[in-house]
């Protein structure tokens, strides 16, 4: 409502400035040859910018009106509210490229949706204009609480074809709602956390880190995908909202592009160790492998 509006406003004008006057500081600080530096310092705020809008917006929980509308009012109108199972598992005998387990992941997501899952006045008005439900069903809608029971692996746990994932006993209705929000939230973070443990697998020991925010399918999908990539074995991110949200340990390394800005590549490193003379991590791929 009003309340959440004025909030965003306020947090996005404080956080405006905030970009400002540090983008400017940190060009006094470092000179303009930093510059680069200071854009990638400004897409990281523009980033934490979009997270905390996701966060206001979740105080409404619209997330509640991913489901099958149409369906559940038949189950309000013909009174079906006998219990059902619903059951998240591994499609089929073998798992995709014949691997041998998934990694399921997202599951303290699924409870956080399931415990802050009811409908608005604003969302029961926008309903209503559909002209589709009957007062009855939004009357449901507007008392709803889930009652079912959940069993679920815990997330972390090699899963095999055809075992369970998740599991929930709830009257139909209740079932069909969560459904998709379910299928979503176990399917994103399994899949990025069954891929992170196979290259982690692969690597021997070795430590790998995530960088996947830039392929990302959304803000979100980049810090909730950090913390799939964590479950499955990756070491660290380099989104750094997700160090702050999920304790993922932040991670990174120098930018290409800070190569870019310097006659040679030894000029660059050199200038980059001055800064970070203990914790310096020097790419060599910006034009050359064997050169560099």
């Amino acid at each position: 409502g009003s309340d959440i509006r004025n909030k965003k406003a306020a947090a996005h004008g404080s956080l405006r400035k905030l970009i400002q006057t540090g983008f400017q500081a940190f060009l006094l600080t470092h000179g303009h040859s930093a510059f680069i530096l200071g854009i990638q310092l400004l897409i990281f705020l523009i980033l934490t910018i979009i997270m905390l809008n996701e966060r206001l917006e979740s105080e409404t929980q619209r997330m509640t009106l991913i489901g099958s509308g149409a369906t559940n009012q038949c189950h309000v109108q013909n009174g079906t509210f006998q219990p059902v199972a619903l059951h998240l598992h591994q499609m089929g005998v073998t798992n995709p490229h014949g691997n041998g387990f998934a990694i399921c992941a997202g599951l303290e997501q699924v409870i956080n949706y399931i415990q802050g899952l009811h409908f608005t006045d604003d969302d029961i008005q926008y309903l209503r204009g559909k002209k589709i439900f009957s007062e009855g069903f939004l009357e449901y809608l507007r008392d709803f609480k889930f009652t079912g029971d959940i069993w679920a692996v815990p997330e972390g746990t090699p899963v095999f074809p055809s075992e369970p994932l998740l599991t929930v006993r709830a009257p139909a209705i209740q079932a069909q709602l969560i459904e998709t929000m379910l299928l979503l939230l176990i399917n994103h973070q399994s899949l990025i956390a069954t891929k992170a443990n196979r290259i982690v697998r692969a690597a021997q020991g070795r430590a790998i880190s995530e960088f996947g925010s830039r392929r990302a399918q959304g803000a979100s999908g980049a810090v909730l995908g950090a913390r799939a990539a964590y479950i499955g074995g990756c070491a660290g991110t380099a989104c750094v909202i997700a160090d702050e949200l999920y304790g993922v340990p932040a991670t990174g390394t120098m930018a290409h592009s800070w190569v870019q800005m310097f006659d040679s590549e030894l000029e660059a490193f050199e200038s980059y160790c001055r800064t970070y003379p203990d914790t310096s991590t020097l790419l060599v791929d910006t034009y050359n492998i064997e050169e560099a």
